[in-house]
């Protein structure tokens, strides 16, 4: 099974790989199928979050000053957040965002709690508006599925004594969701 996303096996799997890997060196007749495999269903969400957080760790890297290290997204003011997040907006869709005005404070707000209620609804704003403009590219999926049949065929091959020509990937395999999970069914000819 792997997680959402994830191409990188867990070590209890890999050490059951493995094992199998060990007990078909004794029947040279069997082949084994890969499935090279991922679920848009299951992975595209992980796939998209993971894009959405690097586009916000590249958009507060564009306010680093020349030579100094980039600053993490979460460490922004919410000033300096809007202003990352506007020019990210604007490079996705090619215009500069309409924040909407935000929903009326209290009479009884300070003008410092008034400020920071309209800064935190241009963030939430701007945030769902950079969310909903990521896009996971097919290739990232096909790379994750390959990814995949390449840890469980490293997993079945090393140092099991299983000869590499009978360890075969295809895309036709059986893949399947497994409490949230994508499960790999490998297959023996």
């Amino acid at each position: 099974d792997f997680a959402p996303g994830e191409s990188a096996l867990d070590g209890a799997t890999a050490e059951r790989l493995s094992a199998l890997g060990k007990s078909l060196v004794e029947k040279p007749e069997l082949k084994h199928d890969v499935p090279i495999g991922a679920m848009s269903e299951i992975d595209g969400p992980a796939l998209t979050e993971r894009a959405y957080r690097a586009a916000l760790e590249a958009a507060a890297a564009t306010l680093a000053k020349k030579g100094a290290a980039a600053p993490a997204y979460e460490s922004l003011t919410p000033e300096r957040k809007i202003e990352a997040l506007t020019a990210l907006v604007q490079t996705q869709s090619g215009v500069a965002p309409a924040i909407p005005e935000p929903p009326p404070v209290p009479d009884e707000a300070s003008r410092k709690e008034a400020q920071a209620a309209r800064e935190a609804a241009a963030v939430e704003y701007l945030e769902k508006a950079v969310h909903a403009g990521v896009t996971v590219p097919e290739a990232e999926m096909a790379r994750l599925a390959e990814d995949r049949a390449e840890a469980i065929e490293r997993a079945l091959l090393t140092e099991t004594g299983l000869e590499p020509q009978r360890v075969f990937k295809r895309r036709e395999g059986k893949i399947s969701a497994n409490d949230g999970k994508v499960r790999f069914e490998l297959g023996l000819e």
